[in-house]
Formats: C-alpha cells, structure tokens, sequence
C-alpha cells in the first residue's frame, strides 16, 4: 500500500494530466495514447476527483 505522501504524489500527476486533457480538445483515449498514459487509469483517477469534488470520497487534504 503506497504511503500518504506517495499517493498525494500520484494524485498530483494525475490531476496534472487531467488538467491538461480537459483543456485540449482531445477525447480521453486520444489524450492517452498521445502521451502514453494508461487510458484506464487516466479513468480510475478522473473519476476520484469528480468524486471528490461532489463530496462522496475524502482522499485529498
């Protein structure tokens, strides 16, 4: 199980790549394939943060 600052890490990366996607234009398996992201953890974490952001899941401080 990946520590606390280890997952505020990989949050971090992924919430960059999410950024970046939703202002480019792309579809998600397009963005994905042009930067050589996994399209289904690109999901997984896209999913958390809407999540996070309707109040369901506390993982972020």
């Amino acid at each position: 199980m990946p520590s606390s600052s280890e997952t505020e890490g990989l949050a971090e990366y992924w919430q960059g790549h999410i950024n970046c996607w939703r202002t480019s234009g792309e579809t998600q398996s397009a963005f994905c394939k042009t930067h050589e992201l996994s399209y289904h953890r690109f999901t997984y974490w896209r999913r958390k943060f809407d999540e996070a952001k309707r109040g369901r899941i506390y993982f972020l401080s």
